[in-house]
């Protein structure tokens, strides 16, 4: 019986025990998780907004659906984009634009997929859909720019940490004395340390060319940029962490517009993806603390009374997930960063939102090389047709496809930044202003254009974008050639047109870029522009003056 009473002591004590160690296991997981959450930084979470065709769309097609070229597909396949099969198989261009296409219902007042294609926006919540447009290419995604350096500078701010700045000036002088008189020092000088959260200084990734470390693996001991990445390794740097190769086949190059770079285009595609690369960088994590919008850009949003489907539907996740990252984030209110068409929408799902919300759940509103006021070149696209970016892709051949996009109207410009009287398109016949949209959809052969441009686009358009009434920095690219008037020298557009340029991004005129900032600046709780001198539409999202300046607006909305 003692025994008994003992064993069963014992058994009590061991239970006891057990609960009492499981309790202090809980209260030392619970001390470690509240230190972690105290000592991460407090960062207000990042929505990415991408811009045109900039994110993938998959498609399935159903027995709906009578293709006019190649086999029936079976279950999902990636529509946008298949760089593969558009450039290696003809036969494909022509399939992607029937697959691509959309259809206006004028009974509905809305646009559909055509009969037997079904599309989804893959990854929404994430900024995979648009890092990699077409996955089977990831490899020219390279996360910063290709450097080849002598010399390191520290940062303008002045506050680069005391290890960084030892090396700097001892490469400056290094490269002083030598004069920078090797290949590597001519074409490129600066690495740049950049401090963009609250007072913190911060040492972007570096991207190094780590082929030419060692060029011939056999005679490792000869390369001339050993000593900088032994340099760049002394002050912390670690290859694939914060220091990343951008190799390339320097035996090609790229072209000036209107010629073919395939090799160079590849290079070149999917450096916007830097933009991503440094939010990491900067602590920003995928899902936790950064999130991407993608959307299907075939389509857009209508005026009050008029149905668009796919648009009410992209605003109502934007709106979910701008509540959820910020729920996931202690209840800081969220950045929100677009870029170009991303700007735009982006603008009309905020001045949708009620005040209370916007005040609530939105800390700062970053868009960069937004078309406020549209564009010239999106007369003449609809002319020529959009090849989406597609060097390879004769535009004419996704002149239709194009045509039939809700899209395609949103960037025609308008009368109120252009003016009524100011020729952008001309024939040897007539002059066609931004006032002369109807009058030219029509004499371009797109009468079907102007019952949906007149309903569901000018009514958005027709004044100037009013402001979101949150905080705004707004960061523009200017001073690149950009199209202002197209000049076709017969009576129709048939022939290629002669082209006036004036200042702006390339692809947006500085009219448009700068249309807002009267109005916001004066309305707004908090406007500044920042323009970026040199730097086209695209390359905002990779030069680092213009990174800079997004990041620390970043930085300094935490």
């Amino acid at each position: 019986m003692a025994r008994l009473r003992f064993s069963s002591t014992r058994r009590f004590m061991a239970i006891r025990l057990v609960r009492w160690r499981m309790i202090l296991l809980m209260l030392a997981v619970a001390a470690a998780a509240l230190w972690w959450s105290s000592s991460r930084p407090r960062m207000h979470p990042v929505v990415l907004v991408p811009g045109y065709a900039s994110n993938e769309l998959d498609a399935r097609l159903t027995e709906l659906y009578r293709p006019g070229c190649g086999a029936h597909k079976s279950g999902w396949f990636r529509l946008f984009l298949n760089y593969t099969a558009l450039h290696d198989d003809p036969a494909g261009v022509r399939c992607f634009a029937d697959q691509m296409s959309t259809v206006y219902d004028a009974a509905s007042d809305d646009y559909y997929n055509v009969p037997g294609v079904e599309t989804r926006v893959p990854f929404f919540g994430s900024t995979h859909g648009f890092r990699h447009p077409d996955p089977d290419r990831r490899n020219f995604s390279y996360m910063n720019k290709l450097l080849l350096l002598c010399c390191i500078i520290p940062s303008s701010s002045g506050k680069t940490n005391a290890v960084l700045k030892e090396v700097a000036v001892t490469e400056l002088n290094v490269c002083r004395s030598r004069r920078c008189r090797t290949f590597g020092a001519r074409i490129g000088r600066i690495v740049k340390a950049y401090d963009y959260i609250n007072r913190v200084v911060i040492t972007l990734p570096l991207t190094v060319y780590k082929g030419f470390h060692h060029p011939d693996p056999d005679r490792r001991n000869f390369s001339y940029t050993d000593k900088l990445l032994e340099r760049l390794e002394g002050v912390g740097y670690r290859d694939g962490e914060t220091m990343f190769r951008a190799p390339y086949d320097f035996r090609y190059a790229v072209a000036p517009a209107g010629h073919p770079s395939r090799t160079g285009t590849a290079f070149f595609t999917n450096l916007k993806s830097l933009l991503w690369e440094r939010l990491e960088g900067a602590g920003y994590r995928d899902g936790a603390t950064m999130f991407g919008a993608p959307y299907d850009f075939r389509y857009a949003v209508a005026p009050a009374g008029h149905p668009s489907r796919i648009g009410t539907e992209f605003f109502r996740s934007l709106k979910s997930l701008v509540e959820r990252a910020s729920q996931l984030n202690g209840d800081r209110p969220a950045i929100i960063v677009t870029h170009s068409y991303g700007g735009t929408l982006a603008h009309q799902f905020l001045i949708q939102q009620l005040l209370a919300w916007r005040r609530r759940f939105v800390r700062h509103f970053i868009p960069v090389a937004a078309p406020w006021g549209r564009l010239v070149l999106g007369m003449q696209a609809l002319i020529s047709g959009n090849n989406l970016a597609l060097p390879f892709v004769d535009p004419e051949a996704l002149q239709k496809e194009y045509r039939s996009l809700q899209s395609s109207l949103w960037p025609l410009p308008s009368a109120k930044v252009f003016g009524a009287a100011q020729p952008l398109v001309s024939t040897k016949r007539r002059n066609y202003s931004a006032g002369d949209v109807v009058d030219f959809l029509v004499n371009i052969g797109f009468g079907e254009g102007v019952g949906p441009y007149e309903s569901r686009v000018l009514p958005l358009f027709k004044e100037l974008p009013t402001s979101p009434m949150v905080p705004v920095t707004y960061v523009v690219g200017v001073g690149v050639a950009t199209p202002e008037r197209m000049v076709y020298l017969g009576d129709d557009f048939e022939a290629t047109p002669g082209v006036d340029v004036g200042d702006g991004d390339g692809l947006v005129n500085l009219a448009s870029l700068v249309a807002v900032e009267p109005e916001w600046r004066r309305r707004g709780p908090y406007f500044r522009m920042v323009k970026v001198a040199n730097v086209n539409h695209t390359a905002i999202l990779v030069d680092d003056r213009a990174l800079g300046i997004v990041l620390r607006e970043i930085g300094r909305a935490n």
